[in-house]
C-alpha cells in the first residue's frame, strides 16, 4: 500500500497503481523527464540537489544510477534518455484490470538529514495516467531498498533502521501533477510536479 498526503482521486489512483503486476521490458524507446519540485505554497524550490532516475535503466535503485542535478529557477530538472518502457497489468476493479505503459520515476532528495529516493509509480491508462509514491532508504548494500516504515496506530512514518528515531507525519514529499505524453517524433514526455512537505515530528 502506497500513503502520501493527496486528493482523494490521487491516493485511489495510487492504491490501484501499487497493485500493479509482472511488468515486461520492452525495448528502449526515448523518454524525456522533467521534475517540477515546489513547497506547500507552490512556489518553486530553487538550487535543489537532487538525482533523476529512470526504472526502465540498469539498476535504478542503484545510488549511483540516473544523473544528478539542480533544480533551476522554476524548480525544475530535465533528463533525457533511451531505455525500456515497461508493461504491466492494473487492477482497476475487483475483476478488473487493464494493460499499462509503466513509467517509474525515482527522484532522490533530503529528508530530515538524510537522502531518500522518492518512487514514484506512473500507469499509462486509457483513462489517464495514475500516480503512486514511495520513498526508501539505502539497505545495508547500499542501495535504495529499504522503504520507510509506516505505523498504522499513529498514522505516521519512520526510518527503517531506527524504529525507535524520530516520527513524521508524512513522508516529506507528495504527487501534485502527473502527465505522460507521446509525440509525433515518438519521445515520451514525462512530467511531474513533486512538493516538498513540511512534516511534524513526533
Amino acid at each position: 500500500m502506497c500513503f502520501m498526503k493527496r486528493s482523494l482521486f490521487t491516493f485511489a489512483a495510487s492504491c490501484l497503481a501499487c497493485l500493479a503486476g509482472s511488468a515486461a521490458e520492452g525495448r528502449a524507446e526515448p523518454v524525456r523527464i522533467t521534475a517540477r519540485v515546489v513547497r506547500e505554497n507552490g512556489s518553486p524550490v530553487t538550487g535543489l540537489a537532487v538525482r533523476l532516475v529512470f526504472g526502465g535503466e540498469s539498476s535504478p535503485r542503484s545510488p549511483q544510477a540516473g544523473k544528478r542535478l539542480t533544480t533551476d529557477g522554476k524548480g525544475s530538472v530535465t533528463r533525457s534518455l533511451d531505455a525500456p518502457v515497461t508493461t504491466r497489468k492494473v487492477r482497476t476493479g475487483f475483476l478488473s484490470s487493464q494493460s499499462s505503459r509503466a513509467f517509474d520515476v525515482g527522484l532522490e532528495m533530503e529528508l530530515a538529514g538524510r537522502r531518500v529516493l522518492y518512487w514514484i509509480e506512473l500507469d499509462v491508462l486509457k483513462s489517464g495516467v495514475l500516480a503512486g509514491m514511495s520513498a526508501w532508504v539505502p539497505g545495508r548494500g547500499g542501495a535504495f531498498d529499504r522503504k520507510l516504515t509506516f505505523h498504522t496506530k499513529s498514522h505516521a512514518w519512520s526510518f527503517p533502521d531506527d524504529p525507535a528515531g524520530m516520527v513524521m507525519t508524512s513522508i516529506g514529499a507528495a504527487v501534485v501533477q502527473q502527465e505522460v505524453t507521446q509525440g509525433a517524433d515518438g519521445v515520451w514526455q514525462v512530467n511531474l510536479v513533486v512538493k516538498k512537505e513540511t512534516f511534524t515530528l513526533r
